[in-house]
């Protein structure tokens, strides 16, 4: 929900930057950190109260605060508050069900999923819970209806191991049971997720009640292995510092909760007044207001956990519209110092760097030339210690060596390797590869490989690509020409 919001912002966020906010409602303190499950609440609830109390956003969002905290019942009130707001708003009727599910209410369950499906029929993973929750009525089971939903979510391309699993469960709960129906669901669901123990565990039952003995065996060795495995790591895992670093986390979610309720409520005034008149001056003045908050909030949410993907993906989302040079830059530029092994920050940064630092109209370098290129090599080298097959990164790094570096014979050569993998590793063949390619033989002084890249790359990228390397392969052929007169 937060991302569509977000999304919102390439149309809604027209309005300039840096507008004080000179009309902030008085709003409560908030406590200190001492606290941080009080904390955690007071940041919702100081969201709420600057945005107001009829949104099922903030309400869903403050439900959330108390679950992180292990307080699932003081949750209750507030994704009811949110569904009274409005009442088909199914993040809350997702919660609602599966605090039902967990505390064995199982006809509310049902009727929590049930309207959650009415809302939204292909809400991804529902019809799983919905067959975990039959499945396990009590006192009485309904595995054939749990069959019905779980498949159902198969036919819609949503399941995940979870669903086979069930799926495998509630086969063997059949009466007469349905041992190899239960098998080749288990197979499915470790198809998905080789390390799933519960599927590892059942595969080997089921097996062992089909006399199939000896692959019992080898499910139930690769159980007890894994089992041995995450309980070594859970053991590792326990103590005060990572319970720091969880309540940490949480706290940083609080403040990426109430940074997409101020972003929700800037959309909200902007379509609004947008679909009725122009944006006066008032209306831009409070929509600015909202951009401010959220840009504050997001500041927050790092500040507690540097680490948060959602967080920097908002904060880049909000630097790329917000038209003032530089923050893109230093949105992408603080993601990727926090996370270096997110590879798509890194080649973003670093495609930056390079359309940034490029030559200008008047065949210039950009007085950032030096500089940019030399964070972009060093961002797209490190890449590539990370994942040396990355297509992307290789062609960055080689056009990088061939077009902005002196004509090193290593460097000329490092930039042949890098070409030749980003054209065998590529997704779908690129014009820009099979380009790069070519270029890189014409400088290691391999004319005849380069022709041959640019008629193998125009027989195999698409129609609307040709074009671009037919041209390339022109200037090949007429300079050939020329060098022979």
């Amino acid at each position: 929900m937060l991302r569509s919001s977000a999304l919102l912002l390439a149309s809604l966020l027209t309005i300039v930057s840096g507008c004080s906010d000179d009309s902030k409602k008085e709003v409560k303190p908030l406590p200190s950190t001492d606290d941080l499950y009080a904390y955690n609440v007071a940041v919702l609830e100081r969201a709420i109260a600057i945005v107001g109390e009829d949104r099922a956003l903030g309400e869903y969002n403050l439900g959330r605060v108390h679950q992180r905290f292990g307080r699932d019942k003081s949750g209750i009130p507030h994704f009811e508050r949110a569904l009274e707001i409005d009442p088909a708003y199914t993040p809350a009727l997702r919660a609602l069900g599966n605090f039902y599910e967990v505390t064995s209410q199982g006809e509310k369950a049902l009727r929590a999923y049930q309207l959650t499906l009415r809302h939204d029929p292909l809400a991804a993973g529902v019809w799983t819970q919905l067959g975990l929750v039959l499945l396990h009525m009590d006192p009485n089971p309904r595995p054939l209806d749990a069959i019905e939903a779980l498949e159902t979510e198969i036919r819609a391309g949503t399941h995940s191991a979870d669903t086979y699993y069930l799926l495998g469960l509630a086969r063997k709960s059949l009466t007469p049971r349905d041992w190899e129906g239960a098998i080749a669901a288990f197979r499915k669901s470790l198809e998905i997720d080789p390390g799933k123990r519960e599927a590892l565990h059942s595969m080997s039952e089921a097996l062992r009640m089909t006399k199939q003995f000896e692959e019992a065996k080898v499910y139930l060795e690769k159980f007890r292995k894994l089992k041995d495995a995450q309980f070594d790591a859970a053991m590792r895992a326990t103590g005060s510092q990572t319970n720091e670093a969880d309540q940490k986390n949480n706290t940083a979610q609080a403040w990426y909760d109430a940074a997409g309720l101020f972003i929700s409520e800037h959309n909200e005034i902007v379509a609004q007044a947008a679909a009725e008149r122009p944006l006066d001056d008032e209306t831009t003045k409070r929509a600015t207001q909202f951009i401010e908050r959220c840009r504050d909030a997001l500041e927050k949410a790092l500040e507690f956990d540097p680490k948060l993907d959602a967080a920097h993906e908002l904060k880049i989302d909000l630097a790329s519209k917000s038209g003032v040079p530089g923050d893109l830059l230093a949105a992408r530029r603080s993601a990727y110092a926090a996370r270096p092994e997110r590879l798509d920050w890194a080649t973003l940064l670093a495609m930056q760097l390079l359309r940034e630092s490029a030559l200008d109209a008047t065949r210039r370098p950009s007085p950032f030339f030096v500089e940019y290129t030399a964070e972009a090599r060093k961002v797209l080298e490190k890449t590539l210690l990370l994942e040396p097959r990355h297509a992307f990164a290789s062609r960055l790094l080689a056009e990088l060596y061939l077009r902005r570096t002196s004509t090193v014979p290593e460097l000329q050569a490092r930039a042949l390797q890098l070409a030749k993998i980003a054209v065998e590793h590529q997704t779908f063949p690129d014009a820009n590869n099979y380009d790069t390619l070519a270029f890189a033989y014409d400088r290691n002084r391999q004319p005849n490989e380069a022709l041959q890249a640019l008629r193998e790359g125009i027989e195999k990228v698409p129609a609307a690509q040709k074009a671009q390397l037919e041209r390339r392969l022109q200037q090949f052929v007429d300079r050939a020409r020329q060098d022979q007169k």
